[in-house]
């Protein structure tokens, strides 16, 4: 995990590149949290310029546990720290994720095995990002004027998206609704939180 995270520098990176790196890590890598492997279904990426971010003093790779979930951080220091928000994960091998970060970390914490430890692993090609990034799933900063400001720091995987528009499992519909309370322009909630925008 920390050469990958070593790679960028979210605070100083155009949003091109931030994409690339979003993209890269839901579509080549998996997560394995003592022998048990995630898929990454939704991520977000925070960085210093965000009021939601935690402040934090990390090395790249590092795994950390916060009231909301748990992030990846990249190399943090007091003046300038980012990281990937996990909110969703999908365990290999199942047939539905683990939908919202709370509930990721939660799972993690929840695995009965002594000593955990975090490794990605190469899993290239193992799914495919969604077409589009959206806004992240929270408030929206508001420009001068008064206009939200797009930050489309937050990609899901196909599988992910196709699930939440297409499953009709109750969990699938609570997490709509979650997801669209916190959009601007959420007035249809039967619509994916990528419609939403």
């Amino acid at each position: 995990m920390q050469d990958l995270f070593s790679s960028l520098n979210p605070n100083e990176a155009t949003q091109e590149e931030i994409e690339k790196f979003m993209q890269g890590l839901l579509e080549n890598y998996v997560l394995e949290v003592t022998c048990e492997k995630f898929a990454f279904a939704e991520i977000e990426i925070y960085t210093s310029a965000d009021k939601n971010t935690y402040k934090r003093v990390s090395s790249a790779g590092d795994i950390f546990f916060h009231n909301f979930g748990f992030d990846i951080c990249f190399k943090s220091s007091e003046e300038a720290y980012s990281g990937v928000l996990v909110r969703s994960l999908w365990p290999l091998g199942q047939a539905e994720p683990i939908v919202g970060p709370c509930r990721c970390a939660n799972s993690i914490l929840n695995i009965r095995k002594p000593n955990l430890s975090f490794c990605l692993l190469d899993a290239k090609g193992s799914q495919d990002a969604s077409k589009n990034f959206s806004r992240r799933v929270r408030r929206a900063d508001f420009d001068a004027s008064g206009k939200p400001i797009e930050d489309c720091g937050r990609l899901t995987s196909s599988k992910f998206e196709i699930w939440l528009a297409e499953s009709g499992e109750k969990e699938a519909e609570k997490y709509k609704k979650a997801i669209n309370k916190y959009k601007d322009e959420a007035e249809n909630e039967k619509s994916t939180p990528n419609q939403a925008n």
